[in-house]
């Protein structure tokens, strides 16, 4: 499945205009904003709003996940590989 990013509207505001590549000004896939594809987006953001911190930003891409770090010293964990423990 290809990934597309929102260019924006059509000259008459009933579709949405869409590029294969992040951050261009031209687009070559159109979608009609009908009356199903507005029902599904405010279905997607009704379920999406309970509160959940890790939602997608304004051009859909969700943000990262903070690093955790580990307690254990580098040399610890190299040692706990060699033995053939997993990640």
């Amino acid at each position: 499945m290809q990934k597309l990013h929102l260019v924006g509207f059509t000259t008459d505001h009933k579709g949405l205009i869409l590029s294969a590549r992040r951050g261009a000004r031209s687009g070559g896939f159109q979608v009609a904003l009908d009356e199903a594809l507005v029902a599904a987006v405010q279905a997607l953001q009704a379920s999406a709003g309970d509160g959940d911190d890790d939602t997608a930003t304004d051009d859909g891409e969700r943000p990262p996940r903070p690093r955790v770090e580990s307690a254990l010293p580098v040399r610890e964990i190299q040692a706990r590989l060699r033995q053939g423990r997993t990640v």
